[in-house]
């Protein structure tokens, strides 16, 4: 059977009375294309089916007659096709206008992350500091992949293995000999006292022409100035590339990894030493503090290196004695060693000369400014304190006496007679002060925190003088807290 004939009678403009007269006309598809001379038979058909689509379509409504469809028939085939009907809205499926925004969002993000990385940002992967203002300047940043974000060797050294701290150190050594080598600066290109300055310091690594051309740098600006960042950058390329070509690979341990970022820290910290080292020299009164603290610090490892030799040979005393000086060993109060060159200018060229002098100094030592530690001892110290710190050194003389290769001593240390009057800064105990100094420096002498109870040990060995058995305070017992 022939498929079903769809009409559409709203493109004619027939007389009153005509088929277009009929009520509800279906607006179909013009069939006259697809209808072409039909016998009686089939054109029967065609009228049978059209009658049956219109009763469907306009239920209570009179059919068209044969003749009618005859007549409509021969009307329409002389007629151009209708014009085509106007298109409506087109209808998209619910998922795909999903998809659609789902894509959209898509590139909105892929553009943003494109913009936020050729954009100016804050600092770069590896961290600025702020300058003197506390405002970071904005910079550039390039895309860095995943290897050059990881931090290995740079992290916390309690975080490292042995052997990493051995690459660590190896690679640090390294970048500042790469700095070193680009700015043509010395290991320590900005002492405090230039007059001071030994041959160590000023030294570089290698020969001043070495090969590699120079760089400017500017260290009255921070990291982010172009000079400096060209420099750092070129710095860690030259390490990066030599030690990671197993062939020009110096390292201890090649196999110990560590990333290009490991090496623009390590780059970094050492230009903000120079940096800093720079500015202290430039303002006086920075220099003249920095001074102060560094002569306070060498003292102070002095002490404590000087613990160390006498807490070495505590057993040594307590199995002579009996006693154990243990409680005795407190880093502040151990003898200070003073460097002539850590005086005042106007005192220097004398003290130097006496400390020749006393030390019996060849004039080649002399003339070379040979290094001479002067020993003060504390106006403070109990003669009881004073006698164990003596037999102390004694033991410390008799054991390196007797070692195979003794410590070499760097140093002649010479005791000018030159007390220290100032009081203790942590609690000791009142057979460890000198009741001398108490009465002198009274005022000083009621900051001084003492224990309530001297050492079992030394309980009753008070000398003639502490024998009045006057305490400075009255303490709550508490443990000795040595350094």
């Amino acid at each position: 059977m022939n498929p079903p004939l769809q009409w559409n009678f709203a493109h004619l403009n027939l007389p009153a009375g005509g088929p277009a007269a009929l009520p509800n006309i279906p607006l179909q598809p013009n069939p006259a294309p697809h209808i072409q001379a039909l016998n009686p038979v089939a054109f029967f058909q065609q009228y049978q089916q059209f009658v049956h689509d219109f009763t469907v379509n306009t239920p209570g409504a009179v059919p068209p007659t044969l003749d009618q469809f005859r007549q409509y028939f021969e009307m329409i085939g002389h007629l151009p096709p209708p014009p085509p009907l106007p298109l409506g809205p087109a209808q998209i499926q619910p998922n795909l206008e999903l998809a659609a925004a789902v894509e959209e969002v898509r590139n909105e993000i892929a553009v943003l992350k494109r913009d936020l990385e050729n954009s100016a940002v804050v600092g770069d992967a590896a961290g600025h500091e702020a300058d003197d203002e506390g405002t970071l300047p904005l910079r550039k940043r390039l895309k860095k992949t995943k290897k050059d974000e990881k931090q290995i060797l740079s992290k916390p050294k309690d975080e490292l293995r042995e052997e990493q701290l051995a690459v660590r150190e190896e690679l640090m050594h390294l970048i500042n000999r790469a700095l070193r080598d680009l700015t043509g600066l010395k290991r320590n290109p900005f002492p405090l006292n230039k007059d001071n300055e030994t041959d160590e310091s000023s030294a570089s690594d290698g020969d001043d022409d070495n090969g590699v051309p120079r760089m400017d740098i500017n260290l009255t600006a921070d990291i982010r100035h172009h000079l400096n960042e060209k420099v750092i950058d070129r710095a860690v390329d030259m390490v990066y590339t030599a030690q990671t070509n197993r062939n020009t690979c110096t390292l201890s341990n090649p196999d110990v990894k560590f990333t290009r970022n490991d090496l623009i820290v390590f780059a970094k910290n050492k230009f903000r030493s120079w940096r800093k080292a720079y500015l202290v020299q430039q303002d006086e009164e920075k220099k003249a503090r920095a001074l102060k603290q560094q002569a306070g610090n060498k003292r102070h490892r002095r002490q404590k290196q000087l613990k160390k030799l006498r807490a070495g040979v505590r057993d040594k005393y307590k199995k002579k004695h009996g006693v154990d000086p243990g409680a005795f060993l407190v880093t502040d109060w151990m003898s200070e060693q003073v460097s002539d060159w850590s005086d005042d200018d106007e005192e220097k060229a004398e003290r130097r000369n006496e400390l020749a002098q006393r030390a019996n100094l060849t004039p080649d030592e002399i003339a070379g400014e040979f290094k001479v530690l002067e020993r003060r001892q504390f106006t403070g110290h109990s003669q009881k304190l004073c006698t164990v710190y003596k037999e102390l050194d004694q033991l410390v003389q008799i054991t390196c006496n007797k070692m195979k290769n003794p410590p070499v001593e760097k140093y002649k240390r010479i005791n000018l007679g030159w007390a220290l009057n100032s009081a203790p800064t942590t609690r000791v105990y009142s057979c460890m002060l000198s009741r001398t100094w108490v009465r002198a420096h009274a005022e000083e002498a009621k900051e001084v925190e003492v224990f309530n109870d001297n050492p079992t040990d030394f309980e009753d060995n008070e000398t003639a003088e502490e024998s009045d058995g006057e305490r400075l305070h009255q303490e709550p017992p508490a443990e000795n807290n040595e350094d």
